[in-house]
């Protein structure tokens, strides 16, 4: 292939973030000629991340926490950059009352009268079994009366009031699957994620695409646009 400054490559990949530098560092060690092409002035893409003027690392399109529960995965990006264990703890302001998020059975004991909380962790314990986490819309749908009613709770106040200013419509115009995106804990668990690792890039992200992108079969070009290059 001959790009457009008339070199010789044998891939060209439009984008440097996640996705683009992996497939980039993957073919470049099969001994394939690699070009990235980047819209953007940095590399890392939605994962861009840098120092402030206090010197805090800021992640610019907003925060990235990296989950998985893949050994594949979790060996790939720890071949090239040093990780270090980070566990994400999330709380809500709920009606006056900071809870954790995701939901779990501390919003309940929190929300509801002792013999009522009992009964509600009861009904949703007998109704998913062996399950850890449940989605608002599974229980929203739900036929069992005091379990719809936690529900509707936690989407009045917190749901719905969420989706609107995130995507800026009401939460039910937006695809049903966006609500289920954060789940609800059936136990006391406090963790945001449930993956085998979790952890951060030491440096930053950009400290981690930077050194995947470390390779003499890997040219990157920022600042440019792939689609006006189309004739």
């Amino acid at each position: 292939m001959i790009d457009d400054r008339g070199e010789n490559v044998d891939t060209l990949i439009i984008g440097s973030g996640f996705a683009g530098a992996t497939v980039a560092r993957i073919l470049a060690e099969r001994g394939e000629k690699v070009k990235i092409i980047e819209k953007r002035p940095h590399i890392g893409g939605n994962c861009y991340d840098e120092y402030d003027e206090y010197g805090i690392l800021v992640h610019k399109y907003g925060p990235h926490i990296f989950h998985t529960n893949s050994e594949e995965v979790y060996s790939f990006i720890t071949k090239y950059h040093k990780w270090n264990p980070f566990k994400l703890r999330c709380s809500v302001d709920m009606c006056g009352q900071q809870t954790p998020s995701p939901f779990n059975f501390k919003t309940i004991d929190q929300f509801y009268a002792t013999d009522k909380a009992e009964l509600i962790k009861e009904a949703l314990l007998l109704k998913y079994p062996n399950q850890s986490t449940v989605t608002i819309v599974e229980l929203l749908n739900s036929e069992e009366p005091l379990i719809k009613q936690y529900a509707q709770m936690l989407f009045d106040n917190d749901y719905s009031l969420y989706t609107a200013k995130q995507w800026g419509i009401k939460a039910s115009e937006i695809d049903i699957n966006v609500l289920k995106r954060v789940p609800v804990r059936l136990d006391y668990k406090e963790m945001y994620f449930s993956d085998k690792y979790e952890c951060m890039p030491e440096g930053g992200f950009t400290s981690f695409i930077k050194d995947l992108l470390d390779h003499d079969n890997i040219e990157y070009i920022n600042n440019e646009d792939a689609l006006a290059l189309i004739p």
